[in-house]
This record gives structure tokens, C-alpha cells and sequence, in this order.
């Protein structure tokens, strides 16, 4: 169902509306009278922002990566519009709109560029006037592939070959196999090599590929990403659209400050040919950032660097280049509800002590390598 045309972006929710507290009946007297004051007489600071990280919303159950089933988004949505103020990431961190805010702000926001965002998500959001940003990697649109760290999961696990028959000789040699024993081996290579290739040159894992597109013919090709047109589909639609970066590496893994730089300007020009103007916000990879990174953001022309660390984001304090986001994915719904409203995190506090930014924790110093790191497999279960 085609989209219903914005203006600046879905949603009107920019402005307070006062007739809230006329019709509640809390007067100035009513106020001292009651234990608890009502939500729309409790003013909230505009520097306090909670953003939210969606990735895939779907009907269909996935084994690799489970998207988000279509009746818990919408049911996450009305939650977010009922309790929020919801703007767009952008919005918010630039504090551009006026008044008070009578509810804490929160944004929506998603990775990758899946084509189900458009077919499911998108119409509702429409359905609740919520705005969202939209982080696209531009290969995978130009390409019609989806990210690679999901390819090769999706090669590994759909194909039915034992027998490996390629070229390996630019690969360690723990991963020159010809072959495994059965599927539970041929999996464990899987993972084992996708983390080698998170740290590895950007040519090495583009080499890998194209070996297991070939390797493995009997698995059919399957593009689960956004055309062009259909990405300026949301934008016409009033929706916000940002960089994601070129081929979603781990920034902070490349080799220096150039690599960067190139994969997050070339994403930016090309989001700018096909869309009409360069993207003001890009989402980093994984969450994985550090100096250099945030630095290259500012350099190749981006007002906001977008992060995960599943805390609130305070824009009179922190950077514009760190701006943190809660990941929700395919979970309970009590467990969504826990990370919509704080708790999960507060909980975590709690048990834990203050939790430390995942980019922290995602990124292993590797002897001897300069900028070299790998993900946890708990970072990498989150993200694709």
C-alpha cells in the first residue's frame, strides 16, 4: 500500500497542546489536592532523549535473525506515542522544536535499509503519526545484497554442501578447509570466520564472499533490502534518511582515517545523487566508535553520529557524534516493555554496577595491530 505523502517527516507532534490540561480538570487547586499530578503538568527537559533502534520488522520468522514480529512493532509504536513525544532523532538532538515538552522525547530510528521496513513498518508508523529515521548502507541498496555479515550466515545455513572447493591460500591457515564433516561444523566455520573478517582487509572479506557466492550454488540469491525508488518512497513520504556507511564495516577496525572517511562520504554522495541532498546523520556500524571515527563524521560532513548504548542521550551534554540508542529486536514482550520504559537498564544497574558502552566491550585490542578489535558474540547476535 503506497504511502500517505510528508512534509518534513510523518507526524505532527512538534507543538504542545494545552487543551490537554484544561480537559483533565487539574486547576492550580486541583493540583495540591491530588497525591500524583498528572503526566501532561509534569514538564520535561528538551535535552533528554530517548532513541530507539529498530532493525528488521516482519510476518515471517527468520532462524538466522529473527525480525520483529509486525504485531509487536505496532504494539511498541502505540506504547512509544502514548507515553513520548516522539520526534525524529534529528529533531530531538537539535532541540528545533518549541515549547515544553509535557512528555519525556523518544525517536525511532532503523538500520540497514530492509525493504520491510517500508512494507510494514512505515504504514504504522503512519498509523500513530510517528516520525523515524531511516540509516540505509548504500552497497546493499545499490546492489540488492543484504549485509554481508547476514550473507554469509544465510549461505552457510541454507546450503545443503559438505565440500568447499576454493581458492583459501589469502585466508589463515585454520580457515583454508575443503570441507567440513557435517552441518554443525560447517555452521561453527561460519562463525568462526565471520568474526576473522570483522577485523580482516575489506578486500580479504569481499574475496571470501564472492569464494562462497560461487561455492555454494545451490542456495538462491535473496535480497531482502530496499530498491532506490523504494527508499524514495520514505522519503517522500516525510521520512528522515541517513547513512549507514558504504559496506558496514567496523569503522573502528579500518586501517586509518582515510578508509573512514571514504566509507561514510561515498555513502553521503550517494544518498545525495540519488535523493537530492546530502544526509545530515549517519548510523555507525555495530554501534563501534571511537575517536577517530567520530572525527571522520564531522570531517565528510555529518551533523550526528548515531551509536547504541542503550542510555538516554542528553544533548547539552553529550557528543553530537556518541548520540545513544536502545537496540529492540524479536524479544518478550515484558523484556521490550522493560527496555522501553528503563527498567531492564535500570535493573542491570543494579546487578551489575554502571553498564559500559557496548562499543567498549565489542572492541578487543589485538597485539601488535593497530586499530584492530573483534565483536562479542553477544554484540554480534544483536546486530547483523
Amino acid at each position: 500500500m503506497p504511502l500517505s505523502k510528508g512534509r518534513n517527516h510523518v507526524g505532527t507532534s512538534n507543538h504542545l497542546n494545552t487543551s490537554k490540561i484544561a480537559a483533565t480538570g487539574y486547576g492550580i487547586n486541583n493540583c495540591f489536592t491530588k497525591l500524583v499530578p498528572p503526566r501532561c503538568l509534569v514538564m520535561h527537559a528538551k535535552n533528554k532523549v530517548k532513541n530507539f533502534l529498530f532493525h528488521r520488522v516482519n510476518p515471517v520468522r527468520d532462524e538466522l535473525w529473527d525480525p520483529m514480529d509486525v504485531g509487536k512493532f505496532d504494539q511498541c509504536v502505540r506504547y512509544l506515542s502514548k507515553n513520548y513525544l516522539v520526534l525524529t532523532l534529528e529533531e530531538a538532538c537539535d532541540k528545533s522544536f518549541s515549547g515544553t515538552p509535557d512528555k519525556p522525547i523518544a525517536t525511532i530510528s532503523f538500520d540497514d535499509g530492509y525493504r520491510d521496513n517500508l512494507e510494514y513498518a512505515a504504514p504504522i508508523l503512519q498509523k500513530y503519526g510517528c516520525p523515524a529515521s531511516f540509516y540505509i548502507v548504500t552497497d546493499c541498496i545499490d546492489k540488492g545484497r543484504m549485509v554481508w555479515t547476514q550473507e554469509i550466515k544465510h549461505l552457510f545455513q541454507c546450503t545443503t554442501l559438505l565440500q568447499f572447493n576454493s581458492d583459501l591460500s589469502y585466508l589463515p591457515e585454520k580457515f583454508r578447509v575443503a570441507g567440513w564433516k557435517d552441518r554443525k561444523q560447517r555452521l561453527a566455520y561460519a562463525r568462526n570466520i565471520r568474526d576473522f573478517l570483522l577485523t580482516a582487509n575489506p578486500l580479504v572479506r569481499e574475496c571470501f564472499l564472492n569464494n562462497i557466492r560461487l561455492a555454494f550454488p545451490d542456495v538462491l540469491p535473496l535480497n531482502p533490502m530496499m530498491s532506490w525508488a523504494e527508499v524514495r518512497e520514505l522519503h517522500s513520504a516525510g521520512f528522515i534518511i541517513g547513512s549507514h556507511t558504504r559496506t558496514h564495516p567496523v569503522l573502528p577496525n579500518l586501517e586509518n582515517a582515510a578508509e573512514i572517511e571514504a566509507e561514510m562520504g561515498f555513502s553521503g554522495c550517494r544518498i545525495q545523487e540519488m535523493l537530492g541532498s546530502y544526509p545530515i546523520s549517519m548510523a555507525y556500524p555495530f554501534g563501534a566508535y571511537d575517536q577517530k571515527v567520530s572525527a571522520a563524521a564531522y570531517r565528510t560532513g555529518y551533523k550526528y553520529g548515531v551509536t547504541s548504548n542503550q542510555q538516554w542521550y542528553y544533548s547539552d551534554k553529550d557528543s553530537p557524534y556518541a548520540i545513544s540508542r536502545t537496540l529492540l529486536s524479536n524479544e518478550p514482550w515484558i523484556k521490550t516493555l522493560s527496555r522501553m520504559n528503563g527498567s531492564f537498564e535500570r535493573i542491570k544497574e543494579l546487578i551489575k554496577g554502571k553498564p559500559q558502552h557496548p562499543w567498549k566491550s565489542m572492541l578487543v585490542a589485538t597485539k601488535g595491530v593497530k586499530s584492530a578489535g573483534v565483536l562479542t558474540s553477544e554484540a554480534l547476535n544483536s546486530f547483523p
